[in-house]
């Protein structure tokens, strides 16, 4: 029998801009260590540009055009750091905040422009910094993974208001993802570092430097359907500040599988994976 091959589900991809687009949004341009918005099959979640931050605005996927109908959430003391919604309920997202809290929002039916939230479903507290990423898991309902400024990673059932589990590093949190199957968590901080948890047994399983350049590195896992159990994608930059790629088998992890330069920039690189077709997206801001 011959070797099995794999047989990618897209073989060639043209891209080009939307020629529709969401005009006359007041997106926040502070800056933040997410990507900065949200999104599912109906809503998108930014934060919004309100003097002294802390306002989460929503609109429907539908309203394309000038000025659509935002909904917002206002029930932040600080600036919104991240926001990502639920897997499981279209309906719920969570935030973190400046103000060191994680909340859990839930959309009512009709969300219009005069629609605003100040009440959250849920608050997780006790982190002792700003919270900068909120991550739920794609694989077990009501679980969610806070990243905080002082290099704590906590784990939480949503459900049960309870911190299960949490894990330090002792420098900042700059990106936090979790594999397709929900039983690891992937993670870059401030020294350069790739880093796996497993949140049940609560230790780093795994670290690795995955770029030498002094500025952000960014990761997500390349698993799913379409993608390759136990391997990450890095972005980061080299020595002498050009942008870097590179995939590591978390399994082998003493040096990437793969490494490439590229281009040069200043601003960190996001990237983002389609378990179902095998796409890599990687954005810049």
């Amino acid at each position: 029998m011959a070797d099995a091959v794999d047989v990618p589900l897209i073989k060639n991809l043209y891209a080009e801009a939307w020629k529709q687009q969401y005009s006359d949004l007041r997106l926040s341009t502070k800056q933040t260590e997410s990507c900065g918005l949200a999104a599912n099959t109906e809503y998108i979640a930014a934060p919004w540009d309100v003097g002294g931050g802390g306002v989460l605005g929503i609109l429907r996927l539908a309203d394309i055009g000038r000025n659509p109908a935002v909904a917002k959430i206002k029930g932040h003391t600080a600036s919104i750091q991240d926001t990502n919604f639920s897997p499981f309920h279209r309906d719920i997202l969570a935030t973190a905040c400046e103000d060191t809290i994680v909340r859990i929002w839930q959309l009512p039916e009709e969300v219009t422009g005069t629609t605003e939230l100040k009440e959250p479903i849920a608050t997780l507290t006790g982190a002792l910094k700003k919270v900068l990423s909120a991550e739920w898991n794609p694989a077990v309902s009501g679980i969610l993974a806070s990243g905080c400024f002082d290099g704590t990673v906590a784990f939480w059932n949503v459900e049960k208001n309870e911190n299960f589990a949490s894990v330090k590093f002792q420098e900042s949190l700059l990106s936090a993802k979790w594999s397709w199957k929900g039983d690891l968590l992937a993670c870059t901080t401030k020294d350069k570092a790739l880093n796996i948890v497993d949140p049940r047994a609560a230790q780093v399983v795994g670290s690795v430097a995955c770029h030498d350049g002094s500025k952000a590195c960014k990761c997500t896992w390349i698993d799913g359907l379409a993608g390759r159990d136990g391997h990450v994608f890095t972005t980061g930059f080299g020595k002498m500040q050009e942008r870097e790629m590179a995939i590591w088998d978390t399994r082998k992890f003493d040096k990437p599988v793969y490494h490439a330069e590229i281009d040069r920039g200043s601003s960190p690189l996001y990237p983002i994976f389609d378990e179902t077709t095998g796409m890599l997206y990687v954005c810049g801001k």
